[in-house]
């Protein structure tokens, strides 16, 4: 008798992405304030999304930073954070640290970054940055950081 065909793996769930994938939609009927602000404040920000997006093998879709928790970990398996200068004296991640607390999937965190400066004293965090990479450290098995001197800051 012939051996019974193995049922199907269930389809992996995707990957939010709280990032968006290098464009500002519907960009064109925004005032030039209100899509430089959907960039981050910072236009390099949609290259180093676009390029981390495009090197992610498993199917993502971009959630944004102020996701539902909820639905995150129903839907998702996991959360891939484009962060590239996160480590500044003037962001509190504290909204971004809670949410990613409550939804409790591991967290892909990639260029993690500090604001160039002489000296890693010069670095000062708010506590809701702090939390965040707290969270990140007990939801990370890697933090893939953006250099040197980010990791002297983390260190430090």
């Amino acid at each position: 008798m012939p051996e019974p065909i193995p049922a199907a793996a269930p389809p992996l769930k995707p990957v939010a992405y709280a990032g968006s994938f290098g464009t500002v939609p519907a960009s064109g009927f925004l005032d030039t304030e209100e899509a430089f602000a959907k960039t981050g404040r910072n236009t390099g920000n949609l290259a180093f999304h676009a390029a981390l997006a495009g090197c992610l093998a498993d199917p993502c879709t971009p959630v944004g930073f102020r996701f539902d928790p909820a639905k995150i970990r129903e839907t998702y398996r996991a959360i891939c954070i484009p962060a590239a200068n996160f480590l500044y004296s003037r962001f509190d991640f504290s909204d971004l640290a809670g949410r990613l607390e409550k939804a409790g999937l591991p967290v892909v965190i990639a260029g993690l970054g500090a604001q160039a400066g002489r000296s890693v004293d010069e670095v000062k965090l708010k506590p809701g940055t702090e939390r965040l990479l707290r969270v990140l450290a007990e939801q990370c098995r890697t933090i893939a950081v953006r250099g040197d001197f980010t990791a002297q800051v983390l260190e430090h």
